[in-house]
């Protein structure tokens, strides 16, 4: 396992050396040769019935279903005054959620900090020593169930405890030196990228995240109406996520300019015209690494799913969880 996963990083290394040197490959092939795998294509029929259900359940109004959308989200947006200590709650409650089925290593912990002019959300920065510091990107509004998500992909079971469980069970136990240094554009991101979006269905499952999010509502002052239709609203624009891949595809292979994969992002995503904008700087920056999010948690779901069995229980999928984070796999092992 070991031998398989240096072999893949390795081979990844030398891809992004000869990309460095200016060489450039078509999208699926630069996404193969970095993350181990080349995602589904997608097309606009792929998302109509996600959107049409959307259509039916967002409030009416002018504009396109994006317009509404987004006007819909903004009566959920979070204060700026009040996002540093929701997220601290959130990652105090995911945190809460991952110790009741891992254990991590002693001495473990975060610092959070708020930034701007970034092309992400947010951003794990982890400094060795079980030591992160989370990042969170204060350009564009945040709503409460994006807090939760967030909560979980950078801190708790997401990045934060991947990087210190490798750390501590490989790096330190295992005396595994290959884990004292992190290739962005490497497999290890799919894994990364991938457990980290699976995980935080694991830590909140529905009623788990219901009650969070009242706890966020009231720690904000807020008072909401309707928080089951903006649960279903909410989880349905997710359904939407793999949408961002085949916007990447296009634009990077050069079939549509950033003006018009804007325009198909705001359709088939949803996105306003500003994270629209951001997405675009995203892709220039990062290209295929849009992959490792949508489709590497499909890959990692289906993997916890076959290995927990068909009767799992919830602490049998954390288990299957857990083993993927401490162990060398590669995304062959999620692809069998």
């Amino acid at each position: 396992a070991r031998s398989r996963f240096l072999r893949a990083q390795l081979q990844a290394v030398i891809a992004r050396a000869l990309m460095l040197q200016g060489q450039r490959l078509p999208f699926d092939e630069e996404a193969k040769a970095l993350y181990g795998v080349a995602a589904p294509h997608y097309t606009e029929a792929d998302f109509q019935p996600i959107l049409a259900q959307l259509d039916k359940l967002v409030p009416a109004g002018p504009g396109s279903l994006a317009d509404r959308y987004n006007r819909y989200l903004d009566s959920y947006v979070v204060p700026k005054n009040k996002l540093a200590a929701l997220m601290k709650t959130a990652i105090a409650a995911a945190r809460a959620q991952t110790l009741k089925h891992i254990q991590l290593p002693p001495g473990e912990r975060f610092e959070l900090k708020l930034v701007s002019h970034q092309p992400w959300s947010a951003y794990n920065w982890y400094l060795g020593g079980y030591h992160s510091r989370i990042e969170v990107n204060t350009d564009l509004p945040l709503n409460f169930s994006r807090i939760i998500e967030l909560a979980s992909h950078e801190g708790y079971p997401g990045h934060h405890v991947y990087n210190s469980l490798l750390e501590a069970r490989l790096l330190k136990a295992a005396h595994a030196v290959e884990y004292c240094v992190y290739p962005l554009y490497s497999p290890e991101s799919l894994l990364a990228e991938g457990s980290a979006d699976a995980g935080v269905k694991l830590a909140f499952p529905p009623a788990e995240r219901r009650a969070l999010q009242h706890r966020l509502f009231a720690t904000a002052g807020f008072r909401p109406r309707g928080v089951e239709i903006y649960e279903r609203i909410t989880d349905l624009a997710a359904q939407l996520q793999p949408a961002a891949i085949e916007a990447a595809r296009d634009y990077l292979d050069g079939r549509r300019d950033a003006e018009l994969t804007e325009a198909w992002l705001r359709t088939y995503t949803l996105a306003s015209p500003a994270r629209a904008h951001s997405r675009i700087a995203f892709f220039d920056r990062y290209r295929s690494y849009i992959v490792n999010y949508s489709y590497g948690e499909q890959l990692v779901e289906r993997y916890v799913d076959w290995h927990a069995g068909r009767d799992a229980t919830l602490d049998d999928k954390w288990k299957v969880y857990a083993d993927l984070l401490s162990a060398p796999h590669t995304p062959a092992d999620l692809l069998q």
